[in-house]
């Protein structure tokens, strides 16, 4: 429920702060030329397992639609065109090097990008552990992006974009614009039940590393940052689906 609550609340409080936001930030974190994984089919699979085990506990109703529908998924998906928009996505909000907090598709700094929020644990950080957390921010992402398909879609529905460029330029600008009165408040509780689990790891990712973020006395602003990554996902499948 508070993560629900978070969500929710979230996006109305930036939609004050934010307008529409510029792309033109192209941040790329000091481990750059690391070869940050492909989203795979696998990735969503273990996704998919994760949402399985949540809703299985008082959503019983959904299980076999749910996996009837991810097995069409998986005949459609395009590895690379979603892979070009996570790895940009991500690689942007682990960015620890470029000066200012402030991460793409925002116009402000009320949300700033992780990289910048922890950026010194970020730069003692081994590339071990830099993967790691790549791995555990896209599933957050994922769980999002699934929500959609299993649980809008009446039928998997296929890309309205062919191009990742295209579909990263078009998805970018809405992130942190999104308007929470949009979303149906069950559709928002089903994308915090799914969210849960990754959402945690994080948390726990953060904990174990001892990450401080924002310096002395700063407002801990980490559930600002990653409540928005489930939100990302669910935005990147509309614009992919709707071409928009």
């Amino acid at each position: 429920m508070r993560i629900r609550i978070a969500l929710t609340s979230l996006i109305g409080i930036v939609m004050l702060l934010e307008s529409t936001p510029s792309i033109s930030q192209t941040h790329n974190y000091l481990r750059k030329e690391m070869d940050m994984m492909e989203c795979k089919i696998e990735h969503l699979e273990v996704a998919m397992a994760s949402i399985i085990m949540e809703i299985s506990k008082d959503q019983q109703e959904f299980l076999s639609r749910t996996k009837s529908k991810f097995e069409q998924f998986k005949k459609r998906y395009d590895g690379k065109r979603i892979s070009y928009c996570l790895e940009k996505y991500i690689n942007a909000e682990l960015d620890f090097t470029t000066p200012g907090n402030r991460g793409i598709g925002r116009i402000s700094e009320y949300v700033p990008r992780f990289g910048a929020f922890f950026r010194k644990g970020l730069s003692n950080m081994s590339e071990v552990d830099l993967s790691k957390l790549y791995e555990i921010v896209q599933d957050v992402i994922l769980r999002g992006y699934l929500v959609h398909i299993l649980f809008i879609e009446e039928s998997v529905r296929d890309s309205a974009i062919s191009s990742g460029e295209e579909l990263y330029q078009k998805w970018i600008p809405g992130i942190y614009s999104s308007d929470s009165s949009e979303v149906d408040e069950n559709m928002m509780t089903m994308l915090s039940l799914c969210s849960n689990s990754a959402l945690e790891t994080l948390k726990d990712f953060i904990n174990s590393h001892k990450m401080k973020g924002g310096g002395f006395l700063a407002k801990d602003r980490t559930d600002e940052i990653v409540y928005y990554y489930p939100i990302a996902g669910f935005g990147l499948r509309i614009v992919e689906t709707r071409g928009y």
